[in-house]
């Protein structure tokens, strides 16, 4: 869940309320602001889309591979890799490449997985709501 601190006297809550870390203990925001890595007592690290702070989201599944609890948080400055540091001194070392690319060029993605996109029948199945368009030819 996000926040506006523009008055600090007055937060206001963007979005709707969202499940992710138990109690946050660190934060850290991604140099282009549009991602922010979260930690807790449980050792998990979660990562958030921040591109739209009223329809905040999780990205990907929480990174858990941390032997203690994490005690620090950062991105490298070009948001490609996030460095995690534990209270035992182990430091990790996160590749986001992936993450970063199918959040820039979803369709590029999703049009690979399907091999050229979804057929109409496909289309309606997944996605009732909206018109057919072959959108692996745009």
């Amino acid at each position: 869940m996000a926040w506006d601190l523009t008055e600090l006297s007055r937060p206001r809550r963007l979005g709707p309320r969202t499940a992710g870390n138990t109690t946050v203990s660190v934060v850290a925001f991604a140099p282009d602001g549009r991602t922010l890595a979260t930690a807790d007592a449980d050792r998990a690290v979660l990562l958030w889309d921040l591109t739209d702070p009223n329809q905040t989201h999780l990205l990907g599944e929480p990174l858990t591979d941390q032997p203690d609890l994490v005690s620090a948080l950062t991105f490298a400055p070009d948001g490609r890799t996030l460095a995690t540091a534990s209270g035992n001194g182990t430091l990790l070392l996160w590749d986001l490449t992936a993450l970063n690319e199918l959040r820039d060029h979803p369709l590029d993605r999703a049009c690979a997985l399907t091999r050229g996109g979804l057929i109409p029948d496909e289309w309606y199945r997944h996605i009732p709501d909206f018109e057919y368009m072959d959108s692996c030819a745009i």
